[in-house]
């Protein structure tokens, strides 16, 4: 009996020798564990944001596509640096990050504008837009009137000076809009030098929003391919422990129109309404 306590007692305490030997190796394996499931989910998420992109180019064929930026850059349209390209500290661009921006609207929702700069359909009292001249897009932002008993209604534009997205034209384009929608969203994904990617709601010149969405996140390389059968918006999120580099493809299927179908589109309206 003493013979198998004392064979017990040894057995146990060389399993725990080996248990504490084996300790460090364990947690180390753990602990990057752990670190591969945070990266798995934060690219699952980068993920979502982009579909989303993708899924917002598919909802229209309009040329507008996303914007991709220098790394570390964050320019408006004209290609002139926005201030937080010039910011230094833990909330500046990160250097080796590039950023998007991108646009969302709603393509069922276009309204015309009147010779006389009136909408004869129900619009928002104040709205942010996208501008249609015929010949170009823009950024805008109105002010509808009270209507009257005919249903329509005095619309005052302005035109930013800047866009983060658009080359704007001078303020006297106002006057030759013909086709306006409302901008749902107009942002950017960006990576600070803290590694945190952020959301920006931008209107002009001046962000409405600016949200973290992921700390300790990942480097972002993009880079859309563009041809008249759609695009490709491929990402390739890196962190500085992950060896492999995954590369993530988001195609959208819809094709672009160019501006001439656009300005038929646009006639074939006016007589619709007309009628």
């Amino acid at each position: 009996m003493l013979l198998e306590k004392l064979l017990s007692l040894a057995l146990l305490l060389t399993l725990t020798a080996i248990s504490f030997h084996a300790l460090p190796g364990v947690q180390r394996y753990l602990e990057r564990l752990s670190q591969m499931t945070e990266q798995a989910e934060k690219i699952r998420a980068l993920g979502v944001l982009f579909q989303q992109i993708a899924t917002d180019l598919d909802s229209h064929r309009l040329p507008l596509l996303p914007k991709v930026h220098p790394p570390g850059k964050l320019l408006y349209g004209d290609d002139s640096p926005h201030p937080l390209s010039l910011r230094d500290g833990a909330r500046s661009l990160h250097a080796d990050s590039q950023v998007v921006t991108a646009l969302r609207i709603t393509p069922r929702s276009w309204t015309r504008v009147s010779a006389s700069h009136e909408v004869c359909r129900r619009f928002p009292k104040e709205a942010h837009l996208l501008a249609f001249t015929g010949d170009l897009f823009f950024e805008a932002n109105s002010f509808r009137g009270a209507y009257d008993e005919n249903g329509c209604a005095p619309l005052v534009v302005s035109v930013p000076e800047r866009s983060i997205f658009f080359i704007q034209p001078e303020k006297a384009a106002a006057s030759r809009i013909s086709l306006i929608t409302p901008i749902r969203e107009l942002y950017s994904l960006i990576v600070t030098e803290s590694r945190e990617l952020r959301y920006l709601q931008h209107r002009g010149t001046e962000i409405i929003e600016n949200q973290p969405l992921i700390t300790r996140a990942p480097l972002l390389t993009i880079s859309p391919q563009a041809n008249r059968r759609g695009l490709q918006l491929s990402l390739v999120p890196s962190f500085d422990s992950l060896d492999k580099k995954i590369e993530m493809s988001f195609p959208v299927h819809l094709e672009r129109k160019e501006l001439h179908a656009l300005l038929l589109q646009q006639a074939r309206i006016a007589r619709e309404e007309e009628r």
